[in-house]
């Protein structure tokens, strides 16, 4: 549409200067001794304009040859720029196929045609921590180091991974820590910080780093929940040397962790060794009153103390809610039994084992009946017992 415009104007602009020119009797006079030329005005306008094109089109020429080294450069830095890309577009690929050689010479490639050179020798350094080797690869860092611009955030992340994968804990939490000091961690940050710490077995750490993660909402809560598990269960592994160390380090937990009850499980489980009948009875009454859990139903059997009536009366509003939990049947008959309430006992222990036959469960039968003056069961029932699986 445009040069549609512009071919109206010069056709006007033509049919114009024709008309002028068939009318206009005016001359240019041009007297420079001892020469004098007389030109019509058209012949003269026409000289002007043909003389104005004429210098236009040597100087864009002169101007053209002055600027072909720029225009060649600029060529061959295009062509640079794409032989660039397609090595890290090739490395790139190679890395994903798992052909790590080539990956690692594609992206050294990219590198010497300074195709995103950090990048690329990040990703060469990767390659070469695949197939093992070391040397390579901390050379590939290094030079990743000298095309920093002041962040070292892609690189100490690299490098801190690939020496998890090796085992070395210790050294990737140094580089870890760097990147606190250079900003503010970021999620991947404190992943790789809470996997470094579990794996160095620095349990009370990587819970702290859990729990800012679950407070970003950094990873599903079925994952959190495990974690947070796995890491209560080493703990308090570390203080079930006595009780008050135990005690310590429950009282320290959070209250909604202490309500969780697997965890509840756990601890429940370690104060039973501790003997510690008053904490049993408090972990587990807590946690069941948020959710039911089998697991903390058998160890209110346990470790019990002078509050044995209490808890019968406590696990027999369970049972109405819970009337076919073998868990919780053989912990009532553990109270039972402590009440001497031998009948109830008996009662419960059998309806346990008809629902779950397990060895536990036959090992209480067989204590009770040596208590009540019946040698030849309690002795069917060791033997039953003894053939049972573990429960």
């Amino acid at each position: 549409m445009r040069g549609l415009a512009w071919l109206i104007v010069i056709f006007s602009a033509a049919v114009l200067a024709s008309l002028i020119a068939r009318n206009s009797e005016g001359y240019v006079l041009v007297f420079a001794p001892p020469w004098r030329i007389e030109l019509s005005l058209v012949l003269a306008i026409g000289a002007i304009l043909a003389a104005f094109l004429l210098l236009h089109f040597v100087l864009r020429l002169i101007g053209g040859v002055l600027n072909l080294p720029r225009q060649a450069q600029v060529f061959r830095n295009r062509k640079q720029t794409e032989k660039g890309r397609a090595a890290m577009a090739t490395a790139t690929l190679a890395f994903m196929e798992g052909r790590y050689g080539h990956a690692e010479k594609a992206a050294a490639q990219a590198v010497e045609l300074g195709e995103a050179p950090l990048q690329n020798a990040l990703l060469a350094a990767a390659a070469a921590h695949r197939v093992r080797n070391s040397e390579r690869r901390d050379a590939w860092l290094a030079r990743a180091e000298s095309f920093e611009s002041g962040n070292p955030t892609a690189r100490l992340m690299s490098a801190a991974e690939m020496l998890l994968e090796e085992g070395r804990h210790a050294e990737a939490l140094a580089l870890l820590d760097r990147l606190h000091e250079s900003g503010p961690r970021h999620i991947a940050a404190l992943r790789m910080i809470m996997r470094a710490q579990q794996l160095s077995g620095r349990w009370e750490a990587s819970l702290r780093v859990l729990r800012q993660l679950e407070k970003r909402n950094a990873l599903p809560a079925a994952q959190i929940s495990l974690l947070k598990l796995k890491a209560h269960q080493e703990l308090m592994r570390q203080h079930a040397h006595d009780a008050a160390s135990l005690r310590a380090y429950w009282d320290a937990v959070p209250d909604a962790e202490k309500l969780d009850t697997r965890i509840a499980a756990r601890a429940a489980r370690e104060f039973v060794r501790v003997n510690d009948a008053e904490r049993v009875r408090s972990v587990v009454e807590a946690a069941l009153e948020r959710d039911w859990n089998p697991e903390l139903a058998a160890c209110y059997g346990e470790a019990i103390g002078n509050d044995a009536l209490p808890r019968l009366e406590r696990a027999e509003t369970w049972l109405k809610l819970h009337p076919r939990e073998p868990d919780l049947l053989r912990a009532l008959g553990k109270l039972c039994t402590a009440q001497r309430l031998w009948g109830k006992a008996q009662s419960y222990l059998e309806a346990s084992l008809s629902l779950h036959p397990v060895r536990a469960t036959c090992i209480e039968l067989a204590k009770l009946m040596e208590q009540i003056g019946q040698p030849e069961r309690a002795q069917a029932y060791f033997r039953q017992a003894a053939e049972m699986q573990e429960g």
